[in-house]
């Protein structure tokens, strides 16, 4: 499955839920192109290359298609389920959530964090030099995610 336009491409991989996985692109779809002219204005970015996001379903899948981004396998934490490569999102999405809830909300922030990541290596950090603890602070704070202590 295959949603684009000229500012992002969404690709579901593999997906074992096509409803959910039909349902879900279409709405990531909708959230990012609404989110993305707020942020680009809130960070005074001009224009944005194409985004690509590549989704799954399947946790093994997920953890196969990044793993040759890490040392080993032992080094993807294991609340891993965003990750940015090569300007590229890699999310897992949880198919087991009701599309019209806040878990399904956080689902679509937590892959604008990563847009927001991506945002912050290209376009503001100095030669790709990231500030962990500013990098999260702003993606966290900018994609409204609301995190529990």
């Amino acid at each position: 499955m295959v949603i684009e336009n000229r500012n992002i491409k969404i690709e579901f991989l593999n997906c074992e839920k096509i409803e959910f996985g039909k349902i879900f692109i279409k709405n990531l779809y909708d959230k990012f192109n609404k989110e993305r002219e707020n942020l680009l204005k809130k960070l005074q970015i001009e224009e944005c290359r194409k985004i690509s996001v590549l989704l799954f379903d399947n946790k093994n899948k997920f953890i196969n298609a990044i793993e040759e981004y890490y040392p080993s396998k032992d080094d993807i934490p294991f609340y891993c389920k965003g990750t940015i490569h090569k300007g590229i999102i890699y999310f897992l999405a949880n198919n087991n959530i009701e599309t019209d809830s806040y878990r399904y909300e956080i689902e679509m922030r937590k892959i604008i964090h990563e847009f927001i990541h991506i945002l912050y290596n290209e376009y503001i950090a100095e030669n790709h030099e990231r500030i962990t603890w500013l990098d999260e602070g702003v993606a966290i704070n900018l994609s409204k995610e609301k995190r529990k202590i």
